[in-house]
C-alpha cells in the first residue's frame, strides 16, 4: 500500500509515516515531557504509572528512533538514566505547541 501523500507541497512518504505510527503511541509524549535532563528507568516507572514491559518497550524505541539516550553513570551498582537528544527537544518543543494550540480552543 502507498501511503505517500501531498501536505502542502511536502511529500510524506511510506517510511516516514511508519516511523511516526512507531514514535507517537499513547505513552511517547508523556515520557518525552517527564524524562527531562535525566531520569531512570525506575523514576520514570514511578511518575508515570506505567508498567515495566511497556515502558520497557517504549524507551527501546525512542532510542532506536534517536529521540533519547541512554546515559550509564559508573557506579556501583551502576546507574542508567535516559535523556533527551537533540532531536527529542524538537519533538518536546512541538508536544509543548500542540498542547498550546489545544488550550487556546477552550
Amino acid at each position: 500500500m502507498n501511503y505517500q501523500v501531498l501536505i502542502e507541497n511536502k511529500k510524506i512518504d511510506e517510511n516516514t509515516f511508519r516511523i511516526y505510527n512507531k514514535i507517537m503511541r499513547r505513552w511517547t509524549p508523556l515520557i518525552i515531557m517527564n524524562i527531562g535532563d535525566g531520569r531512570s528507568f525506575n523514576e520514570i516507572k514511578k511518575l508515570l504509572k506505567i508498567n515495566q514491559t511497556t515502558l520497557s518497550e517504549y524507551l527501546s524505541s525512542l532510542e532506536n528512533y534517536n529521540i533519547i539516550e541512554r546515559v550509564i553513570i559508573p557506579s556501583r551498582p551502576v546507574h542508567v538514566k535516559y535523556r533527551l537528544t537533540e532531536k527529542g527537544k524538537k519533538l518536546l518543543e512541538l508536544i509543548y505547541g500542540l498542547f498550546d494550540l489545544m488550550e487556546d480552543d477552550q
